[in-house]
C-alpha cells in the first residue's frame, strides 16, 4: 500500500453542526430556498477511497489502553452515540509493541478477526486490511461502514488505532454531466454537514480532494457548475443519495493554481501593521516567498 505517511494522510477536522439524527431513513437538510429549477435526488454508488485524492485531517487517531493482560483496547466512535460503537483489541507487550499480527473487533478469539501486517521500511507502523464495522443507528438500527485502518506502536507505552474511510460513495449530476465524490471525512459512518463533496470541475475523470483544491466542498457549501450555482439539499446518512437544488447563494468562482499559472493577488500586514499589496510589491519582477512565523 505505500508509506502510511503518504497514503493515510487523508481525514478532515469535524466541526458539529447538527444534533444527532433520529432514524437512518432521515436525511439531513441543508438550508432553505433554492434558485426554481433543479430540485433531482441523485443515486450514488460505493467504490474504494484509495483510488482517489482526498485529504482530511479528522481521522481518528485512538489511544488505545490496556483492559486486562496483554489486551489493549480502544472503542470506534461511529454513529450518533460514539460511546456505543463497537471496540477494537489487540495484543500487546508492555511498551505497546503488538504480539500478534492480528487485530480483532469485537472480544479477542471471539471477535471477527483482521490480519495485520508491519510496514517493511516504516518502524513501528502496522498495516490492518480495510474492513467493515457494523453499529448501531439511535433507533437501534443496525448500520456498517467500511473503514481503513493503521496501528502505530511507539514502543513507549503509546499505542495507536487510526483510520479512515475507505470507501466513497459516487454519482454524477445528470443536467450537466459532471460526476462527483462524497466522502465521509471523519470517518463516523455518517454524512454530515463537515463532510466533503469532490467535484470533477473540469471533467478530466480526477477527483482532487486536496485541502486546496478547486474541486473540494464541504457538503453545505454552494457550488458553481458552468454559470450556474447549486448546492446539496440533503443527504441520506448513508450517503446513498443527494438531493440538489439551485442556490439563492452564488458563490465566487474559483480559480485553480497550478504549477505554472500566475499567482494570485493578495494583501497583507507587514511586522508594522501597513498594508502591503502582492502586485504593488513584485512590480512585474520574480519574487520568492518565504513563509515563517514571528512568534
Amino acid at each position: 500500500m505505500g508509506s502510511p505517511l503518504a497514503v493515510r494522510k487523508n481525514r478532515r477536522l469535524r466541526r458539529t453542526l447538527l444534533p444527532p439524527i433520529a432514524g437512518a431513513a432521515v436525511a439531513i437538510l441543508f438550508g432553505s430556498g433554492c434558485g426554481g429549477g433543479m430540485d433531482e435526488t441523485v443515486a450514488t454508488t460505493p467504490e474504494s477511497a484509495a483510488a482517489h485524492q482526498i485529504w482530511s485531517a479528522a481521522r481518528p487517531r485512538l489511544e488505545m489502553e490496556v483492559e486486562r493482560d496483554g489486551v489493549w483496547a480502544a472503542r470506534l466512535p461511529l454513529g450518533e452515540d460514539a460511546a456505543r460503537g463497537p471496540a477494537v483489541r489487540l495484543v500487546a507487550d508492555s511498551l505497546g509493541v503488538p504480539a500478534e499480527e492480528r487485530v480483532w473487533i469485537g472480544e479477542v478469539g471471539e471477535g471477527r478477526e483482521v490480519p495485520i501486517a508491519p510496514y517493511p521500511d516504516q518502524p513501528g507502523y502496522f498495516n490492518v486490511e480495510p474492513v467493515a464495522v457494523e453499529f448501531s443507528g439511535a433507533d437501534g438500527s443496525a448500520r456498517r461502514t467500511v473503514i481503513d485502518p493503521l496501528v502505530r506502536a511507539k514502543g513507549d507505552g503509546v499505542l495507536e488505532f487510526r483510520y479512515s474511510a475507505a470507501e466513497v460513495r459516487r454519482g454524477v449530476f445528470p443536467a450537466v454531466g459532471r460526476e462527483f465524490l462524497l466522502c465521509d471525512a471523519d470517518a463516523n459512518g455518517l454524512y454530515e454537514w463537515a463532510d466533503l463533496l469532490v467535484i470533477d470541475q473540469n471533467g478530466d475523470g480526477l477527483f482532487d480532494g486536496n485541502r486546496n483544491s478547486v474541486e473540494r466542498y464541504s457538503l453545505d457549501e454552494p457550488f458553481l457548475l458552468g454559470a450556474h450555482a447549486y448546492r446539496i439539499a440533503s443527504v441520506e446518512p448513508d450517503g446513498s443519495a443527494v438531493r440538489w437544488v439551485d442556490s439563492d447563494v452564488r458563490p465566487e468562482p474559483r480559480v485553480p493554481l497550478l504549477t505554472g499559472d500566475a499567482a494570485p493577488d493578495f494583501e497583507l500586514n507587514d511586522l508594522r501593521g501597513a498594508p502591503v499589496r502582492f502586485s504593488e510589491a513584485r512590480r512585474g519582477r520574480p519574487v520568492l516567498l518565504s513563509y515563517w512565523a514571528s512568534w
